[in-house]
C-alpha cells in the first residue's frame, strides 16, 4: 500500500518571517531549559533534594522520550511516505529517525547492548507509532489541516530534541566525569547536527 503524503506537503504552506523566528527563538529556550535541567541533575546527585525529586524527574525524563520518540517516528514516516516509499519502509526509516542518534551515540561510548535491545519499551512505541502515522496520516491531514511544516510536529520535535541533547550530555557525563569535553561533543554531534 502506497501513501497518500506527497500531496500535503505543498510549498504555500511557509511561515513569514516573524513567526518563523518567534518559533525558533522558543525552540531554543526550550532546548537551553532542558540543558539546565541535565546540568542540574548532574549537580544535586548525591543531595537530600535529590532523593526527593528523583522519581518525579526520572517520570518527566521518561515521558519526555517518548514524545520525542513518537514525534521523531511520525516525522521519519511521514517524509519516508512522501518519498513513496511502502508500509514496511516508512516503519524502518521512522525508527531509525527516532533511535538512530541515541543508537550511534551508546556505539560511540561503547555502552553496549544497545538500549532499545535491553528495554523495549521505545522500540514497540517507534515500531507502533509508525505503523499507526502510515495509515492513520493521510486522512488525518486532510481531515485536520495536518502538515509537516505544522505546529504539532516542529513543537513535539522541539521538545524530543531538547530531552535527547539534554539526555546525551548526561550519557556523556555518566561514562567521562573527568573528560568534559566528551559531553559536549555528544551535544554537538547528535543534538546540534554539527559535522
Amino acid at each position: 500500500m502506497e501513501s497518500s503524503v506527497a500531496p500535503l506537503l505543498g510549498d504555500d504552506e511557509k511561515p513569514d518571517a516573524q513567526r518563523h523566528r518567534a518559533r525558533h527563538g522558543a525552540a531554543c529556550a526550550i532546548l537551553a531549559l532542558f540543558v539546565v535541567m541535565a546540568a542540574c541533575h548532574r549537580t544535586l546527585r548525591g543531595t537530600a533534594l535529590w532523593d526527593s525529586i528523583h522519581s518525579a524527574d526520572h517520570a518527566f525524563e521518561v515521558g519526555a522520550n517518548y514524545v520525542g520518540d513518537a514525534s521523531f517516528g511520525v516525522t521519519g514516516t511521514v517524509a519516508a511516505g512522501a518519498a513513496g516509499l511502502d508500509a514496511f519502509g516508512c516503519v524502518v526509516v521512522g525508527f531509525i529517525t527516532a533511535l538512530g542518534g541515541g543508537t550511534c551515540r551508546d556505539v560511540l561510548l561503547g555502552r553496549l547492548p544497545i538500549f532499545w535491545l535491553v528495554a523495549w519499551d521505545e522500540a514497540l512505541l517507534c515500531v507502533a507509532v509508525c505503523a499507526a502515522t502510515f495509515f492513520a496520516w493521510p486522512p488525518l491531514a486532510r481531515r485536520r489541516g495536518l502538515s509537516v511544516e505544522g505546529e504539532l510536529l516542529f513543537w513535539t520535535d522541539t521538545v524530543g530534541l531538547g530531552v535527547f541533547a539534554a539526555n546525551g550530555a548526561l550519557v556523556g557525563d555518566d561514562m567521562f566525569r573527568r573528560q568534559r569535553p566528551v559531553a559536549v561533543t555528544m551535544f554537538e554531534r547528535f543534538a546540534v547536527g554539527k559535522q
